[in-house]
C-alpha cells in the first residue's frame, strides 16, 4: 500500500510538470493545429513558441514533441531504452507469447485491420515491439540480408542502374521525368533484391525462418525504396540548383573512374565530395522527417518535465537538422560543411539523425546508402543535366517520405566520357 501510494504521488506530480503546449480544444486535443500544412513544418513553428519539448493532445494520444538535439540525446540515448517501444497500435497482442505457432498472428502479432494496414499486423521489424521478436528480426536482417559484403554484391542494383541510363540515353536532349524513373529504378533495386529466386542467400532466409515471418522485411524494403529514390530525387535536384557543387561533383567523379570507363561500387569510398553531397541532402531532406513514433515504458523526467508511461513521443528529424545553434547557415546547401568532420548518420550525432539514433535506428542503412551513391555517381558521370524551361520546383510533399510536390523533370546531355554501361 505505502508503495503504492508513493508511486500515485510521483505520477502525480509528473503530470503537473507535463512539457507546454499549445491549447487544446474537447475530444480533438491539438489535432486541428495540424491540418493544411506540412506537419513537420507546423510543429517547428509550434515548438519555437512552446520549446524543444511541447506536449500535445492528438484526441486521446497523449503525445511529446521533440525539437532539438539535446532534448533528442535524452530521449535516444540516456533514456533510449524506455523509449525503445513503439506505440500499442503498432505493436504485437502481448497475451500470445512469440513463436508459439505458426504464422504472423501465431507469434503474438496484431492482425486486425489497422496494424495490418500500417504495419503488416504489427511483424515489421520497423514496427515490431521492442523484445525478443524484434532482436530475432533484427539479428537475421543484419546477418542475412544487409551485412557489408552481401550489399556490395548486389549484381541486381548494378543491373537496375544500367536500364536507367539505357533510358536516359534513349532520350537524350528532350525533358525527361527524373524523379519518377529514380523512382521506378529504386524500386526495381529493392525488389528484386528482397525477392528475386536467384538469391541463394533469401532461399535461405524463407527456409529457416518460420512461416509468416519473411513479412518483417518486407516494410525494411519498401521504406528504402522511397528512402532511396527521394534522396536521390533532392540531391539531384540540390545540384541543379547549385552548378558549383554538381561541377566538383562531376570533376571528381570523372577524376576517380575516367581511366576504368565506368563507376562501379568497389571505388565508391573514394568519392568523398559526394558523399558529403548526400549528407547535406540528408541533412535538408531527411526521408522520414518525423520518426517513427516511440512510446514511454516507464515514467521519468527530461530536460525537468515528467513523461508518463504510455505518452508516445515523435522526434522531429528535420528541424534538428536545420538547429541553427549546430549549423551555420542552416538552410543552406553547403556540402563543404562536412568536409574534415566526423559527422555521420549513423546516430553517434544527434544533430544529424536522418535515419534516427538509439537501439531503433534504421537497420537498412548500408542498403539504403548504396541505393543512393552508386545510381547519383553514374548520373553525373554519364550525363549532364539542365532544367527545361519551366524550371525548378523544390516544394515538399508530405507523405510516406517527403518526396518533392513536383516531379524533377531535366534534360540530360552528353558528359564525357560516355562509356558503354
Amino acid at each position: 500500500m505505502f508503495l503504492k501510494i508513493c508511486r500515485s504521488h510521483k505520477t502525480s506530480n509528473l503530470v503537473q510538470r507535463l512539457p507546454p503546449g499549445p491549447w487544446k480544444l474537447p475530444i480533438i486535443g491539438n489535432m486541428h493545429q495540424l491540418v493544411g500544412s506540412l506537419p513537420h513544418h507546423i510543429l517547428r513553428d509550434l515548438a519555437n513558441i512552446y520549446g524543444p519539448l511541447m506536449h500535445l493532445q492528438l484526441g486521446e494520444v497523449s503525445t511529446v514533441v521533440v525539437s532539438t538535439p539535446e532534448a533528442a540525446k535524452e530521449i535516444m540515448r540516456t533514456h533510449d531504452g524506455i523509449f525503445a517501444f513503439r506505440p500499442l497500435l503498432l505493436a504485437p497482442d502481448q497475451r500470445r507469447p512469440w513463436g508459439c505457432s505458426n504464422g504472423a498472428a501465431a507469434q503474438g502479432l496484431r492482425t486486425g485491420p489497422a496494424p495490418d494496414i500500417i504495419s503488416y499486423g504489427g511483424a515489421g521489424i520497423a514496427f515490431a515491439p521492442y523484445g525478443e521478436y524484434w532482436r530475432q528480426m533484427r539479428k537475421i536482417c543484419y546477418s542475412v540480408l544487409l551485412n557489408s559484403k552481401r550489399v556490395e554484391s548486389f549484381q541486381l542494383i548494378r543491373e537496375e542502374v544500367s536500364h536507367l541510363l539505357e533510358f536516359i540515353r534513349a532520350n537524350i536532349g528532350s525533358p525527361i521525368n527524373l524523379g519518377e524513373q529514380i523512382f521506378s529504378m529504386t524500386y526495381g533495386m529493392t525488389t528484386r533484391v528482397a525477392f528475386s529466386n536467384k538469391c541463394k542467400e533469401h532461399e535461405a532466409l524463407i527456409t529457416s525462418v518460420r512461416e509468416g515471418s519473411i513479412v518483417a522485411f518486407q516494410d525494411l524494403f519498401a521504406t528504402r525504396s522511397e528512402t532511396s529514390s527521394s534522396t536521390v530525387e533532392w540531391a539531384m535536384s540540390e545540384m541543379v540548383k547549385t552548378p558549383r557543387v554538381k561541377e566538383k561533383a562531376q570533376a571528381e567523379v570523372g577524376q576517380v573512374f575516367g581511366a576504368k570507363g565506368n563507376v562501379n561500387e568497389t571505388s565508391l569510398q573514394q568519392l568523398k565530395f559526394l558523399k558529403v553531397v548526400i549528407k547535406e541532402t540528408l541533412r535538408l531532406h531527411p526521408p522520414l522527417p518525423l520518426l517513427l513514433p516511440k512510446e514511454c515504458s516507464d515514467s521519468c523526467e527530461i530536460n525537468g518535465y515528467g513523461i508518463l508511461v504510455k505518452i508516445k513521443v515523435i522526434v522531429n528529424a528535420w528541424v534538428i537538422g536545420r538547429e541553427p545553434k549546430h549549423w551555420t547557415e542552416a538552410e543552406t546547401f553547403h556540402p563543404e560543411r562536412f568536409l574534415d568532420s566526423c559527422i555521420d548518420h549513423r546516430g553517434a550525432n544527434i544533430e544529424f539523425i536522418p535515419f534516427g539514433a538509439g537501439r531503433r535506428i534504421c537497420p537498412g542503412m548500408s542498403f539504403a546508402t548504396l541505393n543512393i551513391e552508386l545510381p547519383l555517381a553514374r548520373l553525373l558521370f554519364h550525363f549532364n543535366w539542365k532544367l527545361p524551361e519551366e524550371g525548378l520546383d523544390m516544394t515538399e510533399n508530405f507523405g510516406a517520405t517527403v518526396q518533392k510536390k513536383k516531379e524533377l523533370h531535366l534534360i540530360p546531355t552528353p558528359y564525357p566520357p560516355v562509356p558503354n554501361v
